[in-house]
């Protein structure tokens, strides 16, 4: 196996760095009050359920 020195690391690193490309991102949020949470984003943001909401986990989502 051979080592890089830092330079070639950097390079290699930042090579991977510019062909990456992030299509989608998923946040996840705990909130107090999960009623009021699913109105808030259905009502003023426009978000859809996708699933589950009656328990403590669910998904919403918002089409663009």
């Amino acid at each position: 196996m051979e080592l890089l020195s830092a330079g070639e690391f950097e390079g290699v690193l930042e090579r991977k760095m510019m062909s990456s490309r992030v299509e989608c991102v998923i946040p996840l949020f705990e909130v107090r009050n999960l009623e009021l949470s699913i109105a808030f984003y259905m009502e003023h943001l426009g978000f859809v359920l996708d699933w589950g909401g009656k328990l403590d986990l669910l998904s919403l989502a918002r089409r663009v």
